[in-house]
């Protein structure tokens, strides 16, 4: 007997995930997965993916979810937010995907400074407060901004999509061209407490942008061919996994995966030095982002056991972290060059020290992000994220440095969960 279901794809900046949920349950079935579409090479601070290719492997994920008589109630998406992409009025591409990753706005001006200090002068601390308190190299509207400072548009008019909301074009038939909060929000040019555009910034940028509508509902955008269903606007992976790990009014959730992040809904007056984000149901969040995690981790383990890791490696080294701390302040920020100095020096530390030291230093980042977005001493911290979930050091060392009650999330996939949370809904 045939089933329906809701078809959940979470595009992130590893892997492209795909799951079914029943109508009416939020169980995840099926759950599959492939690599994401690589960077183009050779493109020097410029981080883009081809966008067919990044279309055709999510319709590779949709074919592999068809089973004879199954019906699809409809696509919901979620994804990396910060990204985006140029396109015609038929959401033809015009430049490729360009990453959260892009790091073009680091280059130089005429005047020496970085592309994104001169933009962030002219942009003024107004905008900043009223966008999120969001500034980074990556930054969309920097990169916009960089974008049009070097090639001006040969006419006609362009739309601007975040890259998830490009794929929910690329995926659908008859796309309306509208996106939700909490994936644009991370545009730079949504001023998030008005709930419009930054107009401003937008007319600073010197050529015309065709945006999209905003709608704060798990609205339909468009129709699946290949599913034959309705195609939800796309929503940002940190709050589908927040929604999918449990975030509630009292903890904080604490992430920490490939990328990492800490989060509570604000329930006071925001502050000004923490990142501000919406939520679903009007709600906003309080947050910092980019945090070291999983591929600082890696990185460190590569080189200190091999470039084949297995969870015994994780393991040990969280086992390190426990047994010992040693004292040595370790820069797991920026953790290229951490590592190229260590490798270079003379060695003094055993494998077991620099493990221990990575760990910590790792901890205190995120002990000095709970502070930053105004987590309480002894109120509960919910760990999700697969690093957060199975490497027992950092929740430990983190909930004790904090004085905080510990919790690890029950699902490993909280984006997915999250999406099937929301297919509930509807």
């Amino acid at each position: 007997m045939s089933s329906r279901y809701f078809a959940l794809l979470d595009i992130g900046g590893t892997d492209l995930k795909s799951a079914l949920v029943e109508v009416g349950t939020t169980r995840l079935e099926k759950i599959s997965r492939r690599a994401i579409p690589p960077f183009i090479p050779q493109m020097g601070p410029k981080r883009e993916v081809d966008p067919r290719a990044v279309a055709g492997a999510c319709n590779k994920l949709l074919q592999e979810m068809l089973e004879e008589g199954d019906k699809f109630n409809g696509l919901l998406i979620s994804g990396q937010m910060g990204g985006w992409l140029l396109s015609d009025e038929k959401n033809q591409p015009i430049t490729n995907l360009v990453s959260w990753q892009d790091l073009r706005s680091e280059r130089k001006a005429i005047n020496g400074r970085a592309i994104s200090d001169v933009a962030k002068e002219l942009f003024g601390k107004e905008w900043l407060a009223e966008t999120g308190n969001e500034m980074r190299a990556g930054l969309p509207v920097v990169g916009l901004f960089e974008y049009f400072g070097l090639q001006k548009p040969t006419g006609g008019k362009m739309r601007f999509h975040s890259f998830i909301s490009w794929v929910a074009a690329a995926l659908s038939n008859n796309y309306v061209f509208s996106v939700h909060p909490t994936d644009f929000a991370a545009s730079g040019l949504y001023q998030i407490y008005r709930k419009t555009f930054a107009r401003d910034v937008l007319d600073r940028l010197g050529t015309e942008l065709l945006m999209p509508s905003i709608q704060e509902d798990l609205h339909i955008v468009g129709y699946s061919g290949v599913l034959d269903c309705p195609v939800y606007c796309a929503v940002g992976d940190q709050q589908a996994s927040l929604f999918g790990a449990g975030l509630d009014g009292v903890s904080t959730v604490v992430n920490i995966g490939t990328g990492g992040q800490v989060a509570r809904l604000a329930n006071e007056p925001f502050q000004d030095s923490a990142q501000v984000r919406p939520y679903f149901d009007s709600k906003y969040i309080v947050t910092k982002t980019h945090l070291p995690s999983g591929r600082a981790l890696t990185a460190f383990l590569k080189v200190l056991r091999s470039d084949s890791l297995s969870e015994d490696d994780f393991e040990w080294m969280s086992d390190a972290a426990i047994k010992t701390e040693t004292g040595i302040e370790r820069d797991v920020v920026n953790f290229e060059r951490e590592i190229l100095q260590f490798k270079s020096a003379p060695n003094f530390e055993s494998v077991e020290t620099i493990a221990s030291s990575v760990i910590h230093g790792i901890v205190q980042k995120y002990v000095e992000a709970l502070e930053l977005i105004g987590h309480r001493k002894g109120s509960p911290l919910l760990f999700a994220g697969g690093v957060g979930q199975k490497m027992k050091a950092l929740p430990i060392l983190i909930g004790d440095a904090t004085e905080s009650r510990v919790f690890i999330s029950d699902t490993d996939e909280t984006t997915l969960q999250g999406l099937a949370n929301l297919a509930a809904g509807l």
